[in-house]
């Protein structure tokens, strides 16, 4: 890409044509910024196997190879999905290796883009939150993340990258947890992890939104005894919310014909008084709001938090400047695990750093 502002500015200047590889959600949205930005798409093409004669926003869904015969290797690629498959990531740097290559940042839960005026606009709160990091990796991540999504290049995202057993040893201290929290708990996958790397590990609040996704928490759980499943949105006070379903793991607080109403609680109700040692928080967009339902153990007891950062363009910044004013105790610590685009960018934060 040319030394321009961002991706987006950049694909309103080029001839060449433009191709999208994926469909549903990301695609979606990625074509509604393209539209509104008058820029064309040639074609839509989709990995081998997932073809199947299909049509996408009236347009034939193609093969890479079909795609290749009709523009050539000087098409132009934009990355419509993600993906933490080490030989799916495998297959873009593929990709990026022939033909130039992009997947733009589109905030999984809407709202702004990441642009170059999006970024100059909250350049101080940037400033503000990147400073308070601990370590020269978290920095220099927040650094990558930031590159990435104003150019769409992948290559910012293949380092620095982690997996959460290194988190979990080196970051956090679970051996000591007795009672944890995971909101967005999906299927249970965290939950698990969490209670193999938990021995002292007495109790785990589970609050899970989407009906499917609580059922087989519970059952994923269930041999365990320990897991306290809600199904409820974690919020910042007790309401009723229109949810709707998303592309991924699950439902999204979201207005619409088709949402359907979800209880929602703060964590700090349902934790009624204890003092919880761990808080996941991966609630599709809805982070800020759950952070304040769990203020006052935040502020009082300083749990150790795992946060995710992804889901919206003001995450990297106001989540981490939200928490120093919530327990300015914290050290702050930046990680991301590997994934295509940048999901799984979450911050953790602890009292007493190793």
């Amino acid at each position: 890409m040319t030394a321009v502002n961002d991706l987006w500015s950049y694909l309103e200047t080029v001839d060449r044509p433009i191709v999208l590889y994926g469909t549903g959600d990301g695609a979606d949205k990625i074509l509604a910024e393209l539209d509104r930005r008058g820029i064309p798409v040639a074609d839509i093409f989709a990995s081998d196997g997932f073809v199947r004669n299909r049509v996408f926003r009236e347009k034939k869904v193609i093969s890479y190879e079909e795609a290749r015969r009709r523009h050539g290797d000087g098409m132009i690629l934009l990355l419509a999905f993600g993906s933490s498959r080490p030989e799916i990531i495998g297959r873009f740097y593929a990709l990026a290796n022939r033909h130039e290559f992009y997947a733009p940042d589109v905030p999984v839960a809407g709202g702004e883009l990441f642009t170059a005026s999006f970024a100059r606009a909250h350049e101080e709160e940037l400033r503000q939150a990147r400073e308070l990091f601990s370590d020269d990796e978290s920095k220099a991540l927040f650094d990558s993340v930031i590159r990435y999504r104003l150019s769409g290049d992948i290559r910012f995202l293949s380092e620095p990258v982690t997996d959460p057993d290194r988190v979990f040893s080196t970051l956090l201290h679970p051996e000591s947890y007795r009672l944890a929290a995971d909101l967005g708990a999906y299927t249970g996958d965290t939950a698990l992890f969490l209670l193999k790397r938990a021995p002292k590990l007495e109790a785990l609040l589970a609050l899970e939104p989407d009906s499917r996704n609580f059922g087989k928490l519970c059952l994923n759980t269930a041999p365990t005894k320990k897991v306290e499943a809600h199904l409820v949105a974690a919020w910042n006070r007790p309401d009723v919310l229109p949810f709707s379903q998303g592309g991924g793991r699950g439902i999204r607080h979201s207005e619409g014909k088709k949402a359907v109403q979800v209880r929602a609680l703060p964590l700090d109700f349902l934790l009624d008084g204890r003092r919880p040692d761990f808080i996941k928080f991966d609630v599709e967009g809805a982070e800020r709001e759950a952070l304040e339902g769990c203020a006052g153990s935040i502020s009082a007891h300083s749990p150790e938090l795992q946060v995710a950062l992804y889901h919206r363009s003001e995450d990297l910044f106001s989540l981490p400047l939200l928490l120093h004013r919530l327990n300015p105790s914290y050290s702050f610590y930046l990680r991301r695990f590997p994934c295509i685009p940048a999901w799984d960018l979450n911050l953790f934060a602890v009292k007493n750093p190793f």
